[in-house]
Order: C-alpha cells, then sequence, then structure tokens
C-alpha cells in the first residue's frame, strides 16, 4: 500500500526479521562480523562511501598504484564509477588495476582512524 501510495522505500520489520534469522543460522561468521560494523560491539569498525573529489591526487591512479590498504588500513569493498565517466552500478572487490577517476565513489570498510586517513590522502592539495 505504501508503495502505491508513492513510497520509495518501504521497511518491513517481519521481513528483516526473518531474513536475518535465516542468516544467523546460514551464515553465523558473516552475521558475527556485520553486528560488529552496525552496532559497535567493542570495535569500531564502519562502512561508508568517499566521492573522490575533483582535482584529488588520488584521481587517474590505479589502487596498486596507492596501496591504501598499507597507508591507511582501509579495506576498498566496492567503486562506483561516476557516471560522468560512463560508469553504471558497483564493482565489487576491484583489482589492484582498477583505475579512480575523479567523482567516483569509494565503498570502504575500517575502523575510524583508517577511514579517516583515507579521506585525507584523497583530499585535494591547494
Amino acid at each position: 500500500k505504501l508503495v502505491r501510495a508513492g513510497a520509495d522505500h518501504v521497511i518491513s520489520p517481519q521481513r528483516i526479521g526473518g531474513a536475518r534469522m535465516a542468516s544467523v543460522l546460514l551464515r553465523p561468521g558473516v552475521m558475527s562480523l556485520l553486528d560488529v560494523v552496525t552496532r559497535g560491539g567493542g570495535v569500531t569498525l564502519a562502512i561508508e562511501e568517499l566521492a573522490v573529489p575533483r582535482g584529488s591526487p588520488v584521481a587517474e591512479r590505479t589502487l596498486g598504484e596507492l596501496e591504501i590498504g598499507g597507508r591507511t588500513g582501509a579495506l576498498v569493498v566496492a567503486v562506483r564509477p561516476s557516471t560522468t565517466h560512463g560508469g553504471s552500478g558497483l564493482l565489487f572487490n576491484p583489482s589492484s588495476a582498477t583505475a579512480l577517476r575523479e567523482e567516483d565513489t569509494l565503498i570502504v570498510m575500517g575502523e575510524q582512524d583508517q577511514i579517516r586517513a583515507l579521506r585525507g590522502l584523497m583530499e585535494v592539495v591547494a
């Protein structure tokens, strides 16, 4: 009814609860990791989206050249190419040969300090 009324997104607690129960039974390790990411659990892991700003020093360089994991500790989970450069969808588990472009979006996972370090790496130097 909500969709027919024009809602863009509808959240069903029953559906989410059922899917969660099934996932805990089928993939308990994965669900434990997701619990840490979404609820804290004493660890400060987060999953965030970071857009590559225009003029960023990471633009036009590959993930291998940037060595993001080694330099920041953050893990690049996916890249959403900019629509300006003809991109669509998400590129999951991008390879080291994946080149970043201005306005691409990185989906990253890490502790807050690691994500902060990656933001600093992506900043435009004036």
